[in-house]
This record gives structure tokens, C-alpha cells and sequence, in this order.
């Protein structure tokens, strides 16, 4: 079997998941195969909902099929909105800001993190992509899925601050 793409381990191992097959790192935790398999069909909304102290409130995937030069009311771009609910919710946050920071090199747009308020403080991911267009949505639904990749990789390694 091939070394970890991630961390170059040669502990890569094959596991069924949702019906799929994905090879898993034994050292760094990356998955190589399809997301989705590892973590269902919103793998970063999952991802992120399991963390201490945050509590996803709404995850929207985008609709590629739109044109949004036709419908512009229908346009929408991926995107994830959370609460933090406690301190460890705030490591968190940093934790999911430097794991974007890492991501960024691969992403195809940029994201970035907003704060909202909507009867209490929202945090958003959000692409800023020159122009919604049915082009930018399956951009940023590809971008997800690296993100998510790299949520999972990135809060298995040393740096990742576990609250208590």
C-alpha cells in the first residue's frame, strides 16, 4: 500500500465505511478516499459538531444546478454556521482558524470566518469568491470536502488544543 499522502506513514489501512472503502493512517488519522464515506454527506458539519464546545446551527451545501444569472434569488454558495457554546467551544474556534490557515494552498477559493449575531453570536465559513456562479459553487462544495479532510487530519496532530 502507498504511504500517507499527508505524513508519508507506511501504516495505511484499508476500512469500510457507509459501503465505501477509505485507507486510514495509523500515525495522523488522514483519510485518503471519499469523505463522504468517512463522515456522511456533510463531513465539515459533522466534523465540527463533534468538537467540545460548538454546536452546528446551519449547513448549507450549495445548489450547482442554479445559474444564478437566472435566478439570482436562488443563487447559494456553501457555507456553515455554529455556535460556541463554552470556553471550549473559543479553543475550538482557533483550533478550526489555524486548520484554515494550513488548508488554504489547496483551496480553489477563498473562505473565510465571519461572526454574526442572530439572538446570539453565530461564526460563519463562508467562500468570497469573485462572482456566484454555478462554477464557484462546485468550486466551494470540492473545498468542503478538502476542509474537511484537513479538520480531520489537523485535530489529530500535536498542535490541535484539546479542551479539558
Amino acid at each position: 500500500m502507498d504511504p500517507c499522502p499527508e505524513c508519508g506513514n507506511h501504516a495505511v489501512v484499508a476500512r469500510t465505511r457507509g459501503g465505501d472503502v477509505v485507507h486510514e493512517c495509523g500515525l495522523c488519522g488522514a483519510v485518503v478516499g471519499d469523505p463522504r464515506a468517512a463522515r456522511g454527506p456533510q463531513p465539515l458539519a459533522d466534523l465540527i459538531g463533534s468538537l467540545p464546545g460548538l454546536r452546528v446551527v446551519h449547513g448549507a451545501d450549495g445548489d450547482p444546478d442554479v445559474d444564478p444569472a437566472e435566478e439570482p434569488d436562488r443563487a447559494q454558495l456553501p457555507a456553515l454556521h455554529w455556535q460556541v457554546l463554552d470556553g471550549r467551544g473559543l479553543l475550538q474556534l482557533e483550533n478550526l482558524a489555524k486548520s484554515l490557515q494550513l488548508a488554504r494552498g489547496s483551496l480553489q477559493l477563498p473562505w473565510r470566518l465571519e461572526v454574526d449575531y442572530d439572538r446570539a453570536l453565530v461564526f460563519a465559513l463562508q467562500p468570497r469568491p469573485a462572482a456566484v456562479d454555478a462554477a464557484a459553487v462546485k468550486l466551494a462544495r470540492r473545498d468542503l470536502e478538502l476542509l474537511a479532510q484537513a479538520v480531520l487530519r489537523d485535530s489529530r496532530l500535536s498542535w490541535w488544543v484539546r479542551p479539558r
